[in-house]
């Protein structure tokens, strides 16, 4: 019987890190510091990681870990939020205070794309669609490679009391929205059947596959990374909840508003906003097993 790639892909790379599950003492370490208002973090199938820093300083960087040694990629944003990659190295960029969507080429080359109210939250499909939350009236749409923008799903809630935080697709076509009074949605293909996920995750600013079927989310008030189970049950994975800028050990580890999520290598790193920093976590994958995660990792976009 033949297995789908997507599947064989969820199933070997689950595996891997099962597998390659760390023998040494996991630490939080400081990757970058000095970025300003450091908000997003985009991870591409080529080691690359972006990070889009927030209001005044409005700009885009890339890093080549474990060099940290920036690029300059864009600037000129009114607050930059979170990046999407197409197959052709167009990076997209949310704009929250521009209520639009930027394009930027490869050369660097910067345009407006599409037009959404307060986007925050972006993610995209295999086909090359973009997905982008409307942090403020909880709406996610959906804008084809040709800049057509659809309503694609409504998060359940109110806007008086929730905003769209978080947005994820999965490989099976699964779109996962996150909201910040801490529940995690399901979108089934298409836009429907929307269902709760996981609860009890206020605050939550970000999503990032760990490609075994579970996710790690950003608690921005509560100053924690969590790991979300493929059964919705969760647990603090670093952080003591205490604001602060102390690495070491996971558990005693402390971060002051962590947003952006990304994994390249092997490595989880985390935008931790008001310490202007970047932070690394080293998940305990082999060069091996690292190796083949590159190579499997587009098959989950």
């Amino acid at each position: 019987m033949l297995v789908p790639r997507s599947a064989f892909a969820t199933a070997l790379l689950g595996l891997l890190l099962a597998s390659a599950a760390p023998s040494f003492a996991q630490n939080v370490t400081t990757f970058a510091s000095g970025y300003n208002v450091a908000r997003g973090l985009l991870a591409d199938g080529n080691g690359n990681l972006y990070l889009s820093q927030r209001f005044t300083t409005g700009q885009i960087v890339r890093f080549t870990p474990p060099s940290n040694v920036p690029t300059f990629i864009a600037s000129g944003f009114t607050d930059i939020i979170e990046m999407a990659l197409d197959d052709a190295g167009n990076l997209y960029a949310s704009d929250y205070g521009a209520n639009k969507i930027w394009k930027i080429t490869p050369a660097h080359v910067k345009s407006d794309f599409a037009h959404v109210f307060a986007p925050a939250p972006m993610t995209r499909d295999a086909a090359g669609n973009l997905y982008v939350g409307d942090y403020s009236n909880l709406h996610a749409y959906k804008i084809t490679p040709a800049g057509d923008t659809a309503t694609y799903a409504i998060m359940p809630g109110t806007t008086a009391h929730n905003r769209l935080a978080a947005l994820r697709m999965t490989s099976d076509g699964t779109l996962y929205m996150g909201s910040e009074e801490g529940t995690v949605y399901a979108v089934g293909p298409g836009g429907a059947p929307i269902t709760t996920f996981a609860t009890g995750l206020p605050r939550l600013l970000s999503l990032q596959t760990d490609f075994s079927g579970g996710w790690f989310a950003a608690t921005y008030d509560f100053n924690t990374i969590v790991r979300i189970f493929p059964d919705g049950s969760h647990a603090t994975f670093a952080g003591t909840g205490v604001a602060g800028l102390v690495n070491g050990p996971l558990l005693t580890s402390r971060f002051n508003a962590p947003t952006g999520l990304a994994i390249v290598g092997g490595t989880l790193y985390i935008a931790d906003e008001t310490n202007d920093a970047v932070r690394a976590i080293d998940l305990g994958l082999t060069n091996t097993a690292t190796s083949t995660w590159g190579r499997l990792k587009a098959l989950y976009r």
